[in-house]
């Protein structure tokens, strides 16, 4: 057998090999790992026990594991002013922690350990970072009008919710980095949603359609109030009432549209208000701030009663209007 046919029979071929020996053998030659990543979208509350929580599924997993050495784990605490609080584990957090007066901001876990898995002969370092994000700093901005809060919403219902949990795992083995990031799914799915009325959501969806039948209110005042006068006068009318039957009508027709603008600014304010995405709940200051908006919280069968009442009433005072006018003008 020539040589060159001996390298060849005893050629590696790389595609043929398990997924977990290819990975083994980039770290071996690299030095580097890869990354899994995933976002988590919904709009749920983010207190200190589900912290806790999440960290004791991940070091509980961790068991499962032969280590090389105890996993370190990375709290870092922000606030809505960009400081930064770092401790260097759970316990410490707990003890050391800072009642801040700013809202919470963003929490990042970082979770690092090195381990053997069976069949390898080199350790193998496993990095799991989670960052849990809040929306609080922002609904609570003093700057968040209501041109931004609708924007703001409507970004949120596309995309299913807040980005409240991103995480990314550096792995070796994909089953591993797989394992840790179902049980963080899992432990994402338990937590308890945002505080939200019932029908608030279709509100959300339909509030654009409120908002333009609302400023339609003045039209439709306008039809009635026509339809009527010419009613009330037994169709006999002349040129000149017809004339100043318009100009008054399309006059009442201003006056409500005025109005109406302010009523569809307050029932759009309404809905949205009922809107809260994913908060993260560690100090004193985060609570009060959340609890303020739950007591902000309206109805969401009283908004929907108010719109239409909105418009039964344009029409109701464009009805009255009108026989009030042919009343003390009869035609001749």
């Amino acid at each position: 057998m020539s040589a060159e046919q001996h390298n060849q029979d005893h050629q590696l071929v790389i595609s043929k090999l398990p997924r977990t020996a290819v990975q083994a053998l980039y770290h071996a030659v690299t030095g580097k790992t890869e990354t899994l990543a995933q976002p988590f979208f919904g709009n749920v509350i983010i207190k200190d026990e589900d912290i806790e929580n999440l960290l004791s599924v991940i070091t509980e997993q961790i068991g499962h594991y032969h280590l090389v050495a105890e996993p370190t784990i990375t709290i870092v605490v922000k606030d809505g002013n960009a400081r930064a609080t770092t401790y260097s584990s759970w316990p410490r957090y707990r003890e050391l922690r800072i009642s801040s007066k700013e809202i919470t901001s963003e929490v990042l876990l970082k979770v690092e350990f090195v381990m053997t898995l069976p069949g390898t002969d080199t350790d193998q370092r496993c990095i799991i970072n989670v960052g849990l994000d809040s929306a609080l700093p922002i609904v609570c901005n003093p700057k968040f009008g209501l041109r931004l809060r609708e924007d703001f919403v409507m970004f949120m219902r596309r995309s299913g919710g807040w980005n409240a949990v991103d995480v990314s795992i550096d792995f070796v083995d994909f089953l591993v980095a797989k394992n840790f990031m179902s049980h963080v799914e899992e432990w994402f799915k338990g937590l308890k949603p945002t505080a939200k009325p019932r029908m608030s959501g279709f509100l959300v969806e339909s509030h654009e359609t409120i908002r333009l039948i609302i400023m339609q209110a003045g039209r439709i005042g306008l039809a009635c109030f026509l339809l009527f006068s010419v009613l009330f006068s037994n169709n006999a009318l002349t040129l000149e009432r017809v004339v100043m039957i318009t100009a008054l009508g399309m006059l009442l027709m201003a006056v409500i549209q005025v109005s109406q603008s302010k009523v569809a600014t307050y029932l759009r304010t309404r809905i949205l208000g009922n809107f809260i995405p994913g908060v993260i709940l560690l100090t004193p200051v985060d609570h009060e701030k959340y609890d303020s908006i739950i007591r902000t919280l309206s109805s969401p069968g009283a908004t929907l009663l108010a719109a239409c009442g909105t418009v039964l009433t344009s029409m109701a005072i464009n009805i009255a209007s009108s026989y009030i006018y042919t009343y003390w003008t009869p035609t001749p």
